[in-house]
């Protein structure tokens, strides 16, 4: 008999800290990238597997930076939910999410996004290294959805972070 696991609910505390780089094109490198980021960890998760050695997580994720082409920078501040599937011994977390972000401009450098706010999609793989400490990649893709006929970007982006 197929069974489901309970949710826990728990309260709403810090996941994870860092800091990421970027590019937009492996080989052009359009777009250089930079931010800080956070996941806080909603209230609710299951334990799933034999040994319970799997946990899904829901989690709030935000970030502050910029993205350069040439010699233009513009901010960019994202928010959105994320599900996390993590394997606890190992250390090793499988993530997506979405949500929203503003931009300052709409276009940087020769990159018209066609409005300053968009909405983003990305999902990642990060490792814990030692300690609380984990490295990552993250594939990122920022539009406007169509809404105002502006051009997407994708991101490639390695991550650094603090796990609490």
């Amino acid at each position: 008999m197929l069974s489901i696991p309970a949710v826990k609910a728990e309260k709403i505390e810090k996941n994870a800290i860092g800091v990421r780089l970027g590019i937009s094109n492996f080989n052009e490198k359009d777009f250089l990238s930079y931010e800080l980021f956070g996941r806080y960890g909603l209230p609710w998760y299951w334990e799933v597997g034999r040994n319970k050695n799997w946990n899904i997580q829901t989690m709030l994720s935000y970030s502050l930076g910029g993205l350069t082409q040439s010699d233009d920078t513009g901010f960019l501040a994202t928010s959105g939910p994320v599900i996390s599937f993590s394997n606890v011994p190992t250390g090793l977390i499988f993530d997506a999410g979405g949500g929203i972000a503003f931009l300052s401009k709409e276009r940087v450098g020769k990159h018209n996004f066609g409005g300053n706010f968009q909405f983003t999609l990305h999902a990642g793989v990060s490792y814990k290294v030692y300690k609380n400490l984990a490295v990552g990649y993250r594939f990122f893709h920022i539009s406007d959805a169509g809404i105002n006929n502006g051009k997407g970007l994708n991101r490639h982006l390695i991550e650094l972070s603090y796990r609490f």
